[in-house]
C-alpha cells in the first residue's frame, strides 16, 4: 500500500473549520506531546490535556483517518491535526506499533472488507426500508417506470409554471413572495424530482443576488425550459442524454452499475475539495484532473446530519487508481475503483497547465455545448495574479484578462497576501464567470489551501 506524505497546507485543508485549524497549529509543538511515533502506515502520540490521563491520538496515514480519546465531536479534532502538523515539521521516529493502534487499524481493515457501498446520491444517503431477501427485477423495473411517470408529470407542471413566468415578464420577480418559488419547488419534490426542485429554489437566490440578476435569472429559466423540452422527448434521446436528464432530476444511478463499467486509468491530480450544507445534507465536491490529457473528474460524497464525511484526498496529491464514470454526455462524476491512498507525486512530471483565462472560457463553452445543465467545472491555470479593485477580488492573467474571484472578504485578503502580486498556479472550480481557488502554488513551490470549506 502506498502511504502518502502531507504538507502543512494539505493537512490544514482537512480541518472541519478555521478554529480547528488554528487550534491544531497550536498543538504542533514537541512540548505538547509526551511522545509520538510512526510505523510508516500509522502515526500516533499522547497529548497531555487538562485531565490526569493524556489523550491518545492516532492517524491512519493511508486515509487519512483519525481517532482520538478526547471528547471533541469534530472530525478530525485539533489533536489529530496537531499531530500531523508536528510530523510534517519534525518527522516522528520509527517504532513498533502499540496494541492500541494495531487493534484500531485491524478493525478499520475488517470494516473496509465487509462494509456496504457508500451512498452514491443524497437519495441513497437517507434511511432505506429493509430489502427483500430475493431481488425482483420485474418489480424493480415497474417501480422505476412509475417514478419516471411521476417525474414526467412534475416536469409538465414545471413547463406551465415557466411559461407563465415568462409571459408575465421577469421585471416583477423581485416582488414575488417567497411562497412563489417555494411552492413550485415543493411540487417537484412531490413528483420525486429533487434535483429540479433545487434548481427552482435557486431562482429565488438569483433574484436576491443584487446587480446583474436579470440575465442570470433568464439563463437559469432557459436551462429549465430546455430540461422540460428534453424530458418530453425522453424516449427518443440517446442513453447518455437520458442519463443527463435523470441526474438533473435527481434520480439515482446504481453504484454497482457504475463500478461495472470500464474504468479510466490515472494518475489524477487532486485539484481540491469544497464542502457545503444544503437542506441539512452535507455535500463535498472533490475535483480531479488527469495531467496526461486534462480530463476532469468529480468525486461526490454525502453525509446526513450528525454524520461525518469520509476523508477526502488531500489537495495537490496524486491519485493513482482508476475511476469509473457515471453515465452522461459529459461524464464528470466518478467513483474511485481501487481506492488506493493518494501519494504526493511530482508536479514537475505534469505537462504545463494553460496560462490564459480564454482557455478556461473555451473549455467551459465546450462543456456547456455537450451538457447545457452544467453548473460547475474543475479549473487548473498557471500564471494568474490575484488583485483587489474597488473592494472586489479577481484573478488576472498575463494578457490582462480578468475574472471575479469567488471568496469572502477574509478569504480574499488571505489569498491576496499569499500571492503578493506574483503569478500563481490556481487549482479549483468555476462556473464560467467566477474562479474559486481551492489550492494555490507560487513559483517557489509554496502552497496554500484556498476556500475548501468556508460554508461548513
Amino acid at each position: 500500500m502506498t502511504v502518502p506524505s502531507y504538507k502543512r497546507p494539505q493537512i490544514l485543508a482537512l480541518a472541519p473549520d478555521p478554529a480547528s485549524a488554528k487550534a491544531g497549529e497550536g498543538l504542533a509543538r514537541r512540548a505538547k506531546w509526551l511522545h509520538y511515533a510512526t510505523d510508516g502506515r500509522a502515526l500516533w502520540g499522547e497529548c497531555q490535556g487538562s485531565g490526569s490521563t493524556p489523550y491518545r491520538t492516532q492517524v491512519d496515514l493511508a486515509g487519512p483517518a483519525f481517532r482520538c480519546s478526547c471528547p471533541s465531536r469534530k472530525f478530525p479534532c485539533k489533536h489529530g491535526l496537531g499531530l500531523m502538523l508536528l510530523h510534517a515539521d519534525v518527522p516522528a521516529a520509527s517504532a513498533e506499533t502499540p496494541d492500541w493502534v494495531g487493534e484500531w487499524l485491524a478493525k478499520r481493515e475488517s470494516r473496509a472488507a465487509t462494509a456496504p457501498a457508500a451512498p452514491a446520491t443524497p437519495a441513497e444517503a437517507a434511511p432505506a426500508p429493509a430489502a427483500k431477501t430475493t431481488a425482483d427485477p420485474e418489480a424493480a423495473a415497474k417501480r422505476a417506470e412509475k417514478r419516471l411517470a411521476r417525474v414526467s408529470a412534475g416536469v409538465e407542471a414545471l413547463g406551465l409554471w415557466l411559461a407563465d413566468a415568462v409571459r408575465t415578464g421577469l421585471d416583477g420577480a423581485p416582488q414575488q413572495p417567497p411562497g412563489h418559488w417555494r411552492e413550485a419547488a415543493a411540487r417537484l419534490d412531490d413528483a420525486q424530482a429533487p434535483g429540479l426542485a433545487r434548481r427552482v429554489r435557486l431562482l429565488a437566490a438569483l433574484v436576491a443576488a443584487g446587480d446583474g440578476w436579470e440575465p442570470r435569472l433568464l439563463d437559469a429559466i432557459a436551462r429549465l425550459h430546455l430540461a422540460v423540452a428534453g424530458w418530453r422527448r425522453y424516449g427518443a434521446l440517446s442513453p447518455a442524454r437520458q442519463a443527463d436528464l435523470r441526474a438533473l432530476a435527481g434520480l439515482p444511478e446504481a453504484r454497482e452499475a457504475v463500478l461495472a463499467t470500464a474504468p479510466e486509468p490515472g494518475p489524477w491530480r487532486v485539484l481540491g475539495s469544497r464542502s457545503e450544507i444544503e437542506d441539512g445534507l452535507c455535500t463535498r465536491r472533490c475535483w480531479l484532473r488527469r495531467p496526461a490529457d486534462g480530463r476532469l473528474a468529480l468525486l461526490l460524497d454525502f453525509a446526513p446530519p450528525g454524520q461525518p464525511l469520509p476523508a477526502a484526498p488531500a489537495p495537490g496529491a496524486l491519485c493513482v487508481d482508476a475511476l469509473a464514470f457515471y453515465p452522461g454526455t459529459l461524464a464528470r462524476r466518478a467513483l474511485r475503483v481501487t481506492s488506493e491512498a493518494c501519494g504526493q507525486g511530482a508536479d514537475s512530471a505534469d505537462p504545463p497547465l494553460p496560462d490564459r483565462l480564454d482557455a478556461a472560457r473555451a473549455a467551459w463553452a465546450g462543456a456547456l455545448a455537450v451538457n447545457p445543465w452544467l453548473e460547475l467545472d474543475g479549473l487548473a491555470l498557471r500564471g494568474l495574479t490575484i488583485e483587489q479593485q474597488h473592494g472586489r477580488f479577481r484573478v488576472r492573467d498575463a494578457d490582462g484578462d480578468h475574472a471575479p474571484l469567488a471568496a469572502t472578504a477574509n478569504e480574499g485578503w488571505r489569498l491576496l497576501a499569499f500571492g503578493g502580486g506574483r503569478p500563481l498556479t490556481i487549482l479549483g472550480e468555476w462556473d464560467g464567470e467566477r474562479v474559486r481557488a481551492l489550492w494555490l502554488t507560487d513559483a517557489d513551490g509554496r502552497t496554500l489551501a484556498g476556500a475548501g470549506g468556508d460554508d461548513t
